[in-house]
């Protein structure tokens, strides 16, 4: 429910979620089980009437400093070889990053600082993985929504792993 993502956030949830995924970051175990948290928590999971959904503004306020966000360490960890020799991580770490990049800002960030490049890795490595393409495609989909980045997965090597 959206009230309990509130009152996890008022309890400074988004401050420790991004302190242990930087502090973290050599233990692939405890970034998978933030991951899944953080996918759960930026989820839009309370559709009642009257509910007002903060899902954007937490995946803002998670995801826009790169340097203190959730980004660089989901980079980090999906450009791990223990991470892309694993299936189960792989799909996770792409699905986590898709929930993260909500926003146009985030989307370069992802571009510009090696996560679009390292998902493509990661998407190639396992392309015949049905879990790794679609959530290596939802991702393309999200950080594609801008126009430069659509340029660059055509240009390089998304356009044909897509195909």
């Amino acid at each position: 429910h959206e009230a309990n993502k509130r009152n996890l956030k008022d309890l400074d949830v988004n401050g420790r979620l991004l302190a242990a995924l930087n502090r973290h970051t050599g233990h692939p175990e405890a970034l998978m089980a933030a991951s899944k948290f953080l996918r759960i928590y930026l989820s839009d999971d309370d559709r009642r009437p009257g509910v007002q959904p903060g899902t954007f503004s937490r995946a803002r306020e998670i995801g826009e400093d790169f340097q203190n966000g959730a980004l660089r360490p989901l980079f980090a960890l999906l450009d791990s070889p223990d991470t892309l020799a694993n299936v189960k991580m792989v799909t996770s770490t792409l699905a986590t990053l898709k929930a993260v990049a909500v926003n146009d800002h985030i989307c370069k960030h992802v571009a510009a600082k090696g996560g679009l490049d390292t998902a493509l890795l990661a998407f190639e490595a396992h392309i015949t993985d049905e879990k790794v393409a679609a959530n290596a495609c939802m991702l393309l989909k999200a950080v594609s929504r801008n126009d430069d980045i659509k340029r660059i997965v055509g240009k390089g090597k998304g356009l044909g792993l897509l195909l």
